[in-house]
């Protein structure tokens, strides 16, 4: 299952892509209100789809957990309370990895101990997948047509290799120069504290931590092994 997921990274990097970018216009700025169970509801639905790009049957308890989550997703609409909040936020998160990992056990979870003990491995799980998603996009990239030719990667190449010696300069420069030190602090300044940095940094985290999720419990299904993910 996990060799599957990254040899279709076409679809699953959409999927996850797609959970970044509504997680961005959920959270954006916005407190907990009615954007959670928005956002809940979006998490369940990509979580049906990837189930059935799978082929993996979507189960009456998995489609029970999520209906839950929704639900209890709802309650922060009515509730100012802080602690609260953080608690039915922690609550549907548990519930969201117990429909994952509920929906990739194939065998079926023989005991309270096996579940407790995948829901414990999953998020270290996700730690050793975060750099699936990068490795799999440069992958996928290479074997597209675009990336095919000479002259663009000689391009591409070029202007990456550039970035390590523009910081050097950058920096050489401005411990020589107080103005231009001044000018190149308020460019920075203006580059990363500007919202569509931060509206980037939010798809891209949130893309990252959905695939690293999907991988994760890929690998800890019977069609996968955890070592996989985990080493």
């Amino acid at each position: 299952m996990l060799e599957f997921i990254r040899s279709h990274f076409q679809f699953f990097g959409g999927i996850s892509l797609i959970f970044g970018l509504v997680f961005t216009f959920c959270f954006y700025k916005a407190g907990l209100g009615l954007s959670f169970p928005v956002f809940v509801t979006a998490a369940c639905g990509l979580l049906i789809l990837s189930m059935r790009k799978l082929s993996l049957p979507v189960k009456r308890f998995t489609l029970f957990l999520c209906a839950v989550s929704i639900l209890l997703a709802c309650t922060t609409v009515f509730t100012a309370n802080g602690v609260m909040q953080f608690l039915t936020v922690c609550a549907v998160l548990l519930l969201l990895d117990l429909s994952l990992i509920h929906q990739t056990a194939k065998d079926g979870l023989s005991s309270c101990f096996e579940l407790l003990l995948r829901i414990i491995k999953l998020p270290f799980g996700v730690i050793s997948a975060i750099g699936f998603p990068f490795a799999d996009c440069f992958r996928a990239a290479g074997h597209s047509r675009l990336f095919r030719n000479e002259t663009l990667r000689s391009v591409l190449f070029g202007l990456i290799a550039a970035v390590p010696i523009l910081i050097v300069l950058l920096s050489l420069l401005s411990g020589a120069d107080m103005v231009f030190s001044s000018v190149t602090g308020r460019l920075l300044d203006v580059v990363f504290s500007s919202d569509p940095f931060f509206i980037l940094l939010m798809i891209l985290s949130g893309f990252v931590l959905c695939y690293a999720i999907l991988c994760a419990a890929a690998g800890m299904s019977p069609g996968g092994r955890v070592t996989d993910v985990l080493f």
